[in-house]
């Protein structure tokens, strides 16, 4: 079986089309692009019933399509798993991982089969489709991957005392940050009470350069929301609003293939490792 996933979130940023209305229907303060209905949850929670159906109509065989496959690959796992995300993780000890944003779970399946080492899987992700469609993949398949229903800035991502070692995002931050009111700090805020000291945080974004997550996440505290004006740019910089002692460290990144468009070089998708640091006389 060859894992794939239903991460739509980043296929968003990625499809260009004429505005739609946005669901009526939808609850209050969950759109993720008002001016698209790519943009609402109840549109993920369709999509992710349709890919319950194809699961059940194959026979466990159909598991979704991978957005950032033909730009990601095998170098995620291999980073983490081989690379130790920077020499972050030790493979001779176990680490809990926290995945933000599950999707149909791909990404945990895949550092199943590959991680040297032992410890908890656990995803989260704010549609109650993507929930059910992970956990059916899981059981269909014999993972130990488990998967809750969280949101970001809802305090229902973590249980009482849990921490990770490693947390990953692979497009949701994307998503994250196209929505009314998202917020760098308030997601870095939960990526960061989710982490033990000196865990590891790694992201991929198809939207933000690497030194623009850079920017995002190195300095401490720092708490950016999505300007009103531009739903693709670079947030603006709001006054701090945690209260916690921690930072953020950058560690390491993928090297991406690059291309060269209008006088300036970039790669399609960014991935950054960082490492959590806190500030125990505090």
């Amino acid at each position: 079986l060859t894992w794939a996933t239903t991460d739509l979130k980043c296929w968003t940023m990625a499809t260009i089309g004429s505005p739609e209305e946005e669901d009526a229907d939808a609850p209050p303060g969950s759109s993720l692009n008002p001016s698209s209905e790519l943009g609402t949850l109840a549109y993920w929670e369709h999509a992710y019933a349709v890919e319950v159906s194809n699961l059940e109509a194959s026979h466990g065989a159909d598991v979704g399509h991978d957005w950032f496959a033909e730009t990601v690959g095998d170098r995620l796992i291999t980073f983490i798993c081989e690379d130790g995300a920077g020499g972050l993780l030790d493979a001779a000890r176990d680490v809990d991982a926290l995945d933000l944003g599950a999707g149909n779970g791909t990404f945990l399946f895949e550092l199943e089969a590959a991680r040297p080492w032992r410890g908890a899987l656990v995803g989260v992700d704010y549609a109650e489709g993507a929930v059910d469609l992970a956990r059916r993949v899981a059981a269909a398949h014999g993972s130990a991957a488990e998967f809750r229903l969280g949101a970001i800035g809802a305090g229902t991502v973590l249980r009482p005392g849990e921490t990770f070692g490693l947390v990953h995002d692979k497009g949701t931050f994307d998503a994250y940050m196209l929505s009314a009111g998202g917020s760098v700090g308030e997601y870095a805020e939960c990526a960061a009470a989710a982490l033990g000291d000196g865990g590891a945080f790694v992201i991929t974004s198809c939207n933000y350069t690497a030194d623009e997550l850079r920017g995002f996440f190195e300095a401490p505290r720092r708490n950016r929301s999505r300007a009103s004006s531009d739903s693709g740019g670079a947030p603006e910089e709001e006054a701090p609003a945690c209260s916690s002692s921690w930072r953020f460290e950058y560690v390491d990144q993928i090297r991406y293939p690059t291309f060269r468009f209008g006088g300036a070089q970039g790669a399609a998708v960014s991935t950054v490792a960082f490492r959590l640091l806190r500030d125990t006389e505090s």
